[in-house]
């Protein structure tokens, strides 16, 4: 359980800083500045932005079902941070048999509560935002059950640890596997809502989308829950195809980044039949191809 503790505030410090990493590369590639005032290089704007918003005064909503309206984000931020427990280190820690099942039925909660957000702010762009976010996440979650279901069949374990101990006794994750942790990381950039297929928080065209009439507290464990995220994101594809490398795995997140800063927007409904009439057919055949194997 210290361990796990200890993982987990890791997990919050790492957020802080890439937070910060992620305006610091933005501000390059934009050749503009960016955060470059509070202590050494900018190194503690993340927290004072945070200290901020969450000094922020919180505006009492007469129209909005209040307990699940505040209870809704905390309990995101409480499932990007359980899926730590399912991340494989020298020993697992809970010793969970079937955590790659465990891993896909925690993700897939993430729409309930996004749903929540959005219906009960009672505001017509935040269910909106809500309902573009719930389509997304299940066109994504079906593609990515499929590859880990391809993976248990691959390996013949449902467990994280066992398939990256597997992993370093063949040293050919990688490459026997390509193709899978290409598809694999492309559906994960979808499921972080992560430019150019950030749908539920398009500002230009939903007002921020679901979390519109967020503020303060809610705002901020809105945000801390996507940063863990995306970094917990990129460690299980990692243990997944990469052998567990942290260095590759940091390469992911930079790479996240990079993506951002480049691609502009897709559209919403290219998205959509890129998922179902590309993405879907492909992994299906690959699987099959598998069983015939």
């Amino acid at each position: 359980m210290v361990v796990y503790l200890m993982l987990v505030l890791s997990a919050l410090l790492g957020v802080v800083f890439f937070s910060m990493l992620e305006r610091k590369i933005l501000s390059l590639i934009q050749i503009r500045k960016g955060p470059n005032s509070v202590m050494l290089m900018g190194l503690l704007q993340s927290v004072v932005d945070a200290v901020k918003l969450f000094m922020k005064e919180q505006m009492k909503l007469y129209s909005v079902s209040i307990f699940i309206y505040l209870v809704s984000p905390a309990c995101m931020a409480i499932l990007s941070i359980f899926i730590w427990a399912f991340y494989p280190l020298s020993s697992d820690i809970f010793m969970f048999e079937y955590s790659m099942l465990l891993f896909v039925m925690v993700t897939s909660l993430e729409a309930y509560f996004l749903l929540f957000m959005g219906w009960f702010s009672s505001n017509k762009f935040s269910m909106m935002g809500s309902l573009r976010g719930v389509s997304q996440i299940i066109s994504f979650e079906i593609n990515i059950m499929l590859i880990i279901l391809m993976m248990i069949y691959i390996w013949e374990t449902a467990s994280f640890l066992s398939v990256l101990k597997l992993q370093s006794e063949m040293v050919s994750g990688l490459w026997y596997l390509l193709y899978l942790a290409v598809l694999m990381f492309l559906l994960v950039v979808v499921e972080l809502n992560r430019s150019p297929v950030d749908m539920v928080e398009g500002e230009s065209e939903l007002v921020s989308g679901f979390n519109i009439e967020y503020m303060s507290y809610g705002l901020s464990v809105v945000f801390i829950s996507e940063f863990s995220g995306m970094i917990i994101m990129c460690f299980i594809v990692g243990s997944l195809f990469l052998c567990s490398f942290l260095l590759l795995a940091l390469m992911l997140c930079f790479v996240l980044l990079i993506i951002r800063s480049v691609f502009p927007r897709v559209r919403y409904d290219l998205l959509m039949m890129f998922m179902w009439k590309s993405v879907l057919p492909l992994i299906m055949g690959l699987y099959y191809l598998y069983m015939l194997m």
